[in-house]
């Protein structure tokens, strides 16, 4: 049967770092059933964190910075779940940026900066007697001030447009399981170095870089496989033994995900660096 209610939600904080002192981030969402498998909802809500320590400790940053960040979400799910134990989810949001802590030639930061995201988040869980199957993608579009002089909002390292995820579970029935997942997301923006220019110092020539327009290129995709195979061992009084054998970054076997790039003294490209490369792990876990 439908029927409507509201959920209700305050998070508050309290810090005694430097002069930032205490607030509340208020939450709401609306929800409408329209029967046991399909509702909808429609959630507000606001979310503060600290700026980057760095940019507000005396030396490096600015030690006036007292304002939390702040993003404002709104969010529209649609939840369905199916008669074959498949559940499906569907939200897309918008999110606005306040008082972010940018670059400013005079103070170093400022708490002054900008933004905004917007996108949709697709979640797919899949269940088949012992196998458990999730397919997750994210899209999403962000940009933010970067500098205090310049309204100009510009994508920064958040803005990954495609991520999709993969996981999945198999429990056997003499307590072992094996488990994955697979990712893909697009590769991060980087600023470009489009030229140099010289300079001396205490007699010595060099080279400093200069930057083109910020984050307007992009690194590689990057493709991450983890493999984890396990054993549970149940004991009385709830006790158990767990150990399992994990597989991370497999695909780093036959692609490098590229992180960054390598310069030389001169600013001029002369490779890549590469995530952690092919990691084999051991786990032991006892509960009691």
């Amino acid at each position: 049967t439908a029927n409507d209610h509201f959920r209700y939600g305050v998070r508050a904080w309290n810090t005694d770092f430097q002069e930032f002192g205490s607030g509340v981030d208020p939450r709401v969402a609306y929800v409408h059933d329209f029967s046991d498998d399909l509702s909808v909802s429609l959630a507000v809500g606001r979310y503060s964190q600290l700026p980057e320590t760095l940019f507000v400790i005396e030396g490096f940053g600015n030690p006036k910075i007292d304002t939390f960040e702040f993003a404002n979400h709104y969010t529209f799910s649609v939840q369905k779940k199916f008669a074959d134990s498949s559940s499906l989810v569907v939200e897309p949001y918008f999110k606005t940026f306040e008082n972010l802590s940018i670059n400013d030639k005079k103070l170093n930061y400022k708490a002054v900066g900008e933004g905004e995201a917007y996108g949709v988040d697709v979640t797919y869980k899949k269940q088949i007697d012992k196998f458990d199957i999730i397919a997750a993608y994210t899209f999403v579009k962000a940009k933010r001030q970067l500098y205090s002089d310049d309204s100009k909002q510009y994508r920064f390292e958040g803005d990954i447009p495609s991520t999709l995820q993969l996981s999945s579970n198999y429990r056997f029935d003499n307590g072992w399981r094996v488990s994955s997942l697979l990712k893909y997301s697009d590769g991060v923006p980087y600023t470009p170095i489009i030229a140099t220019e010289d300079y001396q110092y205490k007699g010595k020539n060099y080279k400093k870089p200069i930057y083109g327009e910020p984050y307007s290129k992009r690194l590689p995709s990057n493709l991450d496989l983890d493999i984890q195979i396990g054993k549970t061992i149940k004991y009385s009084k709830g006790r158990s033994l767990e150990y399992s054998i994990e597989l991370m970054n497999v695909t780093s076997i036959f692609r490098d995900n590229v992180v960054g790039i390598e310069y030389n003294d001169d600013y001029e490209k002369v490779g890549e660096y590469d995530q952690m490369e092919f990691l084999p792990a051991f786990h032991v876990n006892y509960r009691f």
